[in-house]
């Protein structure tokens, strides 16, 4: 799955941020019609403008644009997901097989179960027990100034990455937090590893029609003492959150949960192990540190706990 991409929107004037990468937004799926853009000051590159067609989309006459929505925005976050992705149809066991998941089939379940107890409004939380590689692009905005993408990768096993592409998130797990005024209360990190859109049996009354859900495996805060933060670096330290039985914990949410990118690295110790590379280290990793410095519109955010 080529990435998810995030573009914000702050209150910090008309100053660009020297560390954004520019990326030219990859469109080709989106009507010509619907395309808005936006100048980005101090850069040639037009940004698009995914909130405004996002908006025009919730008022396009039924039928005349395809369900689900591959492009729609809650909060300060706008999504794009591509309309034809490279796994169009597969079961939830195949599924399963070809992402390393084998508590998929449980935890689509619990899921449900969860759906049917408290509504489809319900802020579902990561314990443990697809469309899939899709593009999606995530774009989050403040209040003034719109951002270009960032793509965030959820790819399944390839010849170079041989346990899959899969990148971290903030996600929201408090109906009364808001990302990014809250920073990281009600919110939590999690690794996306599968995207996407199940469908329920011809004929009957399916709460997640046409919705897009995630499978995500958590990460928790290590305590640092008196402080939040690793003394040296100021910097938050997380584990992979583990079952008792040394299986990683995971869970599915919805993809309209879904906040910000962010940036982690690996915990390596005195040494680093000669046998990581850039394809496997995020895997053989348990212990990382939460980068807040990767972004400066995440820097504050991700400052406050």
């Amino acid at each position: 799955m080529p990435g998810l991409k995030q573009q914000v929107n702050t209150d910090h004037g008309d100053a660009v941020d020297d560390d954004v990468d520019f990326d030219v937004d990859n469109n080709h799926d989106i009507p010509a019609e619907l395309l808005a853009t936006i100048g980005c000051p101090g850069h040639s590159c037009p940004i698009t403008n995914h909130f405004a067609i996002a908006k025009l989309l919730q008022y396009r006459e039924v039928g005349t644009v395809p369900v689900p929505l591959h492009l729609f925005s809650v909060r300060h976050t706008s999504f794009h997901l591509a309309y034809a992705p490279s796994i169009r149809n597969i079961s939830v066991d195949d599924a399963a097989l070809k992402f390393g998941l084998p508590d998929l089939q449980p935890a689509i379940t619990d899921f449900l179960s969860r759906e049917a107890a408290h509504g489809q409004d319900f802020v579902h939380t990561i314990g443990g027990l697809g469309e899939l590689d899709l593009l999606l692009h995530f774009r989050s905005k403040s209040s003034n100034i719109i951002w270009p993408a960032q793509t965030l990768n959820c790819s399944p096993p390839s010849d170079i990455w041989t346990y899959g592409r899969y990148d971290p998130v903030i996600i929201n797990n408090d109906v009364k937090c808001a990302w990014p005024i809250n920073g990281l209360y009600g919110h939590t990190v999690g690794e996306i590893r599968l995207i996407m859109c199940p469908v329920g049996k011809a004929g009957t009354n399916w709460s997640q029609k046409d919705h897009f859900l995630t499978y995500v495996y958590r990460f928790d805060f290590i305590p640092q003492g008196r402080s939040d933060c690793e003394l040296s670096t100021q910097l938050h330290i997380l584990k992979r959150a583990m079952c008792s039985n040394d299986t990683r914990v995971g869970d599915i949410v919805p993809v309209m949960q879904l906040r910000a990118p962010v940036n982690l690295i690996p915990c390596f110790g005195a040494s680093a192990d000669h046998c990581l590379t850039p394809h496997n280290s995020m895997e053989h990793s348990s212990e990382f540190w939460l980068n807040k410095y990767w972004d400066k519109n995440t820097f504050l955010p991700l400052s406050m706990y």
